[in-house]
């Protein structure tokens, strides 16, 4: 399997955190429970398509699809050869470039061209003319600097605290520090994320206990429970909310792709 990443044009990285590029052989990848963490991604599949796995049943994903904020672990198992190209938003950072709230579009794979009607597809056809990877990020900066509209300097100033706290905020003290009241703030995280704060904080610990796992694998317990967890069975429990596992058994497997999507991507593509 070859996974590699790009950092997206400076005007773009304040919403969006990468964009990845995965090429594997269907005995590459098994059917694997893809992990919450918080972010919205749209994906192309310019080789032979995804299915979503659901109550035992494949379903065909079409060949370009938002993954919207998830509650809960999705099952992806690829048909035959993979060649996907992912664009990754930060916690927060995919409401300037849809114009539906984005709460009625979460916990959910949606085909692509629902929302982008014929754009998507001709994304997708641009995409699969280019030969390089760096040469396809540069063709998703301007298709995604034109969709760019109705930005919140304030809300990007919160989730950028957020990010920065790995979720470790109260509530209360985000909406003083955006200076309005508890329920406008919640009214403007429902729209932009999909989330109330308080489980948005939720996806953001969870996100970071799975990036201290995987940074960490042997001693990942005192940099999780530093994330504000009461004791270690509310981390089980918080863990295995999310990802349908313990933590042990999380670690006692090969996640591959879940290895590739939630690492802290901070620099240019390999």
């Amino acid at each position: 399997m070859r996974y590699e990443e790009f950092l997206p044009a400076a005007a773009l990285r304040r919403w969006i955190q990468c964009y990845w590029f995965l090429h594997a052989d269907h005995s590459e990848i098994a059917p694997e429970p893809v992990l919450p963490d918080g972010s919205f991604e749209l994906v192309f599949q310019l080789g032979d398509p995804f299915s979503t796995v659901v109550d035992g049943k494949e379903r065909r994903q079409s060949p370009a699809v938002l993954v919207s904020e998830m509650r809960g672990p999705v099952v992806v198992s690829p048909s035959g050869r993979a060649h996907s190209v992912g664009i990754r938003f930060r916690p927060g950072g995919a409401y300037p470039f849809f114009r539906q709230p984005l709460h009625e579009i979460v916990d959910a794979v949606h085909p692509l061209d629902d929302l982008w009607g014929s754009r998507a597809m001709g994304v997708r056809s641009g995409l699969g003319e280019l030969f390089s990877n760096r040469d396809r990020a540069r063709y998703l900066d301007r298709e995604l600097l034109p969709l760019l509209h109705g930005t919140d300097d304030g809300f990007d100033r919160i989730m950028e605290v957020l990010r920065r706290r790995r979720g470790q905020v109260r509530v209360d003290s985000l909406a003083r520090l955006s200076g309005i009241s508890s329920r406008q703030l919640e009214r403007r995280f429902v729209n932009a994320t999909g989330a109330s704060p308080k489980f948005f904080l939720r996806l953001l610990r969870f996100r970071f206990v799975v990036q201290a796992m995987q940074s960490s694998p042997q001693d990942w317990l005192d940099a999780a429970m530093a994330q504000g967890f009461y004791d270690q069975p509310h981390l089980v429990n918080e863990f295995r909310s999310f990802s349908g596992m313990t933590p042990g058994r999380f670690l006692a497997n090969e996640f591959p792709l879940n290895v590739a999507f939630f690492q802290d991507s901070s620099s240019e593509g390999v």
